[in-house]
């Protein structure tokens, strides 16, 4: 007996998971297939989860950022904790990069994402 689908994802890892999910809600039939038991068993479940949105261009800004409001509302939306925990990112710059790094700050803000400029002493207090 056959199966018939409109959309086969291959990969049920990050992407492969979201990109299943967003097409089966426009009332598309959906088959997954991963060459692992089970979701997220590929480099997805082996990296170390870590996720920015400083970034120095558009595209790259809006990706992550909507991707990390995506997993901050996944628990009220989907009724699951995923297990994000917002702990930040530090970028050490040298003198010279630093007016690169505040328009990119700029642009970064632009995009929505919550930014601070610290000063040397204040990167030292940080625990």
């Amino acid at each position: 007996m056959g199966t018939t689908t409109d959309v086969l994802v291959i990969g049920s890892g990050a992407i492969g998971a979201s990109v299943a999910y967003h097409l089966a809600r426009t009332g598309l039939g959906v088959l997954v297939v991963d060459q692992f038991d089970g979701p997220a068993e590929g480099s997805t479940g082996r990296c170390f989860a870590s996720v920015r949105g400083q970034w120095a261009d558009s595209l790259n800004i809006e990706i992550s950022w909507r991707s990390i409001q995506a997993v901050q509302r996944f628990p009220d939306e989907h009724g699951m904790d995923v297990g994000y925990i917002a702990s930040g990112y530090l970028f050490l710059l040298p003198e010279y990069s630093w007016n690169g790094a505040l328009a990119a700050v700029d642009l970064q803000r632009a995009h929505g994402v919550p930014v601070e400029v610290l000063d040397v002493d204040a990167a030292r207090s940080i625990t």
